[in-house]
């Protein structure tokens, strides 16, 4: 079964982890591959290892000068497929919820191609759950899903230049 948390507003990976903490007090083992995401702003991942939901985060700093990098680098693109190989793995294993945090964006930045995507999603087994998140949803990956959310921006404190909040954004 494949499942989407999308769009433009704040609560995709929210939305995707309170699946995960549902489906582990259900007795379901889950697990979260973060895709483009830097552990160092990542402050859901220990407490998703002490609860026992499996986490993997693969990503490099964006973060350069007190800026966001929006530019690719090798390095980033190194990572999404190391992210993409961690989700083979699991996919292999016993799990039965699987969360590809940001996957949508790494398709949206080119990090990993459409047909990789798809090939990974075709390949899930059917009687589990993949969840995906992010921005931009392809036409290719929409008409396999389940399950789509559009989670919709409707006002945001970015909008009047108030940086990320950790704890709230991060």
């Amino acid at each position: 079964m494949l499942y989407i948390f999308t769009g433009d507003g704040k609560g995709k990976t929210t939305a995707a982890i309170g699946s995960l903490v549902r489906g582990y007090g259900a007795g379901k083992s889950c697990a979260i591959v973060f895709f483009d995401k830097n552990p160092d702003y990542c402050n859901e991942l220990e407490v998703l290892k002490k609860l026992g939901i499996t986490a993997h985060i693969f990503g490099e700093n964006r973060m350069e000068k007190g800026y966001f990098r929006f530019t690719n680098e090798e390095r980033d693109i190194g990572a999404a497929k190391k992210a993409l190989n961690k989700a083979y793995e699991l996919a292999n294993g016993q799990v039965d919820i699987l969360v590809l945090d940001e996957l949508l964006n790494a398709l949206r930045l080119n990090q990993i191609a459409l047909n990789e995507a798809v090939k990974f999603i075709d390949f899930f087994p059917k009687n589990k759950y993949l969840i995906l998140t992010g921005r931009g949803l392809p036409e290719e990956i929409k008409i396999r899903a389940e399950m789509i959310s559009e989670v919709k921006k409707i006002k945001h404190p970015f909008d009047n230049g108030t940086s990320a909040q950790k704890g709230i954004d991060f």
